[in-house]
């Protein structure tokens, strides 16, 4: 269990997991509370609570936890990551604020690591900015590890068109580098449909949710060589 919960952290590249993520695109966050783990810069003005739950085919026992709150851009994240003996919780604070015709996001998260007799705490500061025009928002985050001098970088693309989103992010982290791109589509008046593809690890991703002040979501995603992974929970916009 102990290399395993190891393992399938670095596989997945994007850690912790909401159910407003879509396949491994941290930019899909945008305007939600969650933003506050990956890209602070998107964090929205509304005020919103989001909460979930993540389980694993291939490992009954191992959960995913998800917590977050936010109000006039500022946010508050919990996730706690694993079961009762071997787990990892992530604690985050961030803020985003509007420079001229740029968002500027800054967030610290702590980053506790429970397995066994291995405890360790991990402190980790991302920066980031966007800028939107038109049809278009843009950005990149920058994170670092401070306890472990780890970096991960991360450059993405929206594109806003009449029947959805599409999000484009490639993720560096370390030696290894992540692409992802995903599309939502509006296939109903309260109804939103994602795509998507995430190469290094491969992933296959689906997921709905509805659109409304409160927000049901549930997704599906294929780990190559693992299994399946699924997400559900709910945001409510006060």
């Amino acid at each position: 269990m102990f290399p395993f919960v190891f393992c399938l952290i670095s596989y997945s590249s994007v850690l912790p997991l909401s159910a407003q993520l879509t396949a491994n695109n941290p930019s899909s966050l945008w305007g939600h509370p969650s933003a506050v783990f990956f890209i602070p810069s998107l964090i929205g003005e509304k005020t919103k609570l989001e909460s979930s739950l993540t389980s694993f085919t291939f490992l009954a026992s191992f959960k995913i936890y998800g917590f977050s709150f936010s109000y006039n851009k500022v946010a508050i994240g919990m996730q706690y990551i694993g079961t009762k003996d071997i787990n990892e919780k992530f604690y985050a604070l961030g803020f985003s604020k509007k420079l001229k015709d740029v968002d500027f996001g800054l967030s610290i998260s702590v980053n506790e690591k429970d397995f066994e007799d291995f405890i360790s705490r991990e402190i980790l500061g991302t920066l980031a900015f966007s800028k939107s025009v038109e049809d278009l928002c843009f950005g990149a985050s920058f994170s670092n590890n401070l306890s472990m001098m780890e970096n991960s970088l991360n450059f993405f693309v929206i594109l806003i068109e009449s029947f959805g989103r599409t999000y484009i992010d490639y993720i560096f982290y370390q030696n290894d580098r992540t692409f992802s791109l995903s599309q939502e589509f509006n296939v109903l008046p309260l109804l939103n449909l994602s795509l998507g593809y995430s190469k290094d690890p491969d992933q296959y991703f689906a997921g709905l949710y509805l659109k409304s002040y409160i927000k049901p979501a549930i997704s599906i995603r294929y780990l190559q060589n693992l299994g399946y992974v699924i997400t559900s929970g709910i945001e409510y916009t006060f």
